[in-house]
């Protein structure tokens, strides 16, 4: 029992000891923090996904676990988009040249970004349709 309090001491000193390592270089562990974000994401997804028994039973999983979540996000990205548009092109008409030119820039890379996110929904909707015709039952080949 003392061994299990001892433990239990140490995790929380190092749990301590880590956060504030992150803290002091936030710098150096944004990105480590961003790539753990999407692994564990991708693991409770899969996971969640492998509760069926089947791979097309997994396969339907994995699709509406995605566009549940593109459904959610999309109108946040949408009202993001128009918002950080608006900006752009109040910086770009009030600003300097070189404001300008970096609004220009700002512009171009929201445009961008939000036809990304709409191709990504474009293609699992795709993927959803055109499998959704197959019936597939592994019971009864």
């Amino acid at each position: 029992m003392e061994f299990l309090k001892r433990a239990k001491k140490e995790m929380r000193s190092l749990g301590v000891d880590v956060m504030l390592n992150m803290q002091a270089n936030h710098r150096k562990y944004s990105h480590a923090v961003g790539a753990s974000c999407a692994a564990a994401s991708t693991i409770a997804m899969t996971t969640t996904a492998m509760a069926t028994q089947d791979i097309a039973g997994f396969g339907t999983a994995v699709v509406t676990i995605v566009t549940q979540i593109y459904s959610a996000a999309f109108p946040v990205v949408t009202v993001l988009a128009a918002l950080m548009l608006v900006i752009a092109f109040i910086m770009r008409m009030v600003g300097s040249q070189q404001s300008a030119a970096k609004a220009t820039s700002w512009i171009v890379r929201i445009i961008i970004c939000y036809v990304a996110v709409n191709c990504i929904g474009l293609i699992f909707n795709v993927i959803k349709n055109t499998t959704s015709s197959y019936n597939f039952d592994p019971n009864n080949p």
